[in-house]
C-alpha cells in the first residue's frame, strides 16, 4: 500500500486515490514529511512573492514611462512655442506633439499602471509574511510549534486568499 501524504488541509491522503475518497486523519505532530510539505508550500509563496516584485516592477516602469511625457513635453514645447510662433513648421508640429502627450496621459490613467503596480508589490509583501511566518515556526524546536494541523490549516488560508485575490501577473 502507498504511504499516505499530507495535503493543505491538514490531513492525509493516499497517491493515487482522488480526494474525494481521502482519509481525513489530522496531522497534530511535526514528522519529516509534514516539514517537508510546508518548505515546499514556503517555496512556492517565495515564487509568488518574486512574480509579484517583477509585475510590479514593469507596472511602475510603465507608468513611469507613460507619466513623465505629458509633465516634460509641455515644459519644452512653451518656450519652443515662444521663440518660435511665427514659423510655419510649429503650427504643424505643435498640434502633434500635444496630442501625442494627450495619448500618453489617456493611455495612462486607462490602464492604471500606478495602482496595479502598488497591488502587485502589496501581495508581493503578503506572501513575504507568510515567508516568516513559516520560517519562524519552523527554527523553533518540534516541542515548542503549534500544532501541525493548526498551523498548516492558518497557513493555507492566507495562500489561498493572497491567491485568489491578487492580481493577475
Amino acid at each position: 500500500m502507498p504511504e499516505p501524504t499530507h495535503d493543505l488541509e491538514g490531513g492525509m491522503s493516499v497517491p493515487g486515490e482522488d480526494r474525494s475518497s481521502r482519509v481525513n486523519c489530522p496531522v497534530d505532530t511535526w514528522t519529516d514529511e509534514v516539514e517537508k510539505f510546508v518548505r515546499k508550500l514556503m517555496a512556492r509563496c517565495e515564487k509568488h512573492s518574486e512574480s509579484h516584485m517583477d509585475a510590479g516592477y514593469h507596472k511602475k516602469k510603465m507608468n513611469i514611462v507613460l507619466s513623465i511625457p505629458p509633465i516634460l513635453i509641455p515644459a519644452f514645447m512653451t518656450p519652443i512655442a515662444a521663440q518660435f510662433s511665427a514659423d510655419n513648421w510649429l503650427q504643424i508640429l505643435s498640434p502633434i506633439v500635444y496630442a501625442l502627450v494627450a495619448v500618453a496621459a489617456t493611455l495612462a490613467a486607462f490602464f492604471g499602471f500606478a495602482k496595479k503596480s502598488e497591488q502587485h508589490f502589496r501581495y508581493a509583501s503578503n506572501f513575504n509574511d507568510l515567508i516568516t511566518d513559516i520560517e519562524e515556526e519552523l527554527c523553533k524546536t518540534h516541542d515548542s510549534r503549534r500544532d501541525a494541523r493548526v498551523f498548516i490549516s492558518g497557513i493555507k488560508t492566507r495562500y489561498d486568499s493572497f491567491g485568489a485575490n491578487a492580481p493577475i501577473i
